[in-house]
């Protein structure tokens, strides 16, 4: 379901004027049971400007250590519950939460 999400997701952005970077080199790495390390070197390695907005979705608990790790620390900011998500923003070459998405709000309105 979270794949599914997460390209209902890309083509909204897409379709309202959002340019999208990076793909999933090794999408073994973004799996739930994957170790969430693995998801944020696919991170690191992207070229991102300073203005690049991450949106994250997908499995508990897997998905809420990978915006652990790309913040640098655990907060009620990172919690994510059923068919929520959180949006990202890489400041001063640091993510950092832009907004958290939860089911009542659903995606187009976080876009």
């Amino acid at each position: 379901m979270a794949m599914l999400t997460a390209a209902m997701i890309r083509d909204y952005l897409i379709v309202v004027g959002c340019r999208i970077i990076g793909e999933a080199a090794d999408p073994e790495s973004l799996s739930p049971d994957a170790e969430p390390q693995l998801a944020a070197r696919l991170m690191d390695d992207l070229a991102t400007p300073a203005s690049t907005l991450l949106v994250l979705v997908g499995h508990v608990p897997h998905v809420q250590r990978l915006a652990e790790l790309l913040i640098g620390a655990a907060s009620e900011a990172t919690a994510f519950e059923g068919g929520g998500g959180l949006i990202l923003e890489m400041r001063d070459r640091r993510w950092s939460v832009a907004t958290r998405v939860d089911q009542s709000q659903w995606w187009e309105r976080a876009a």
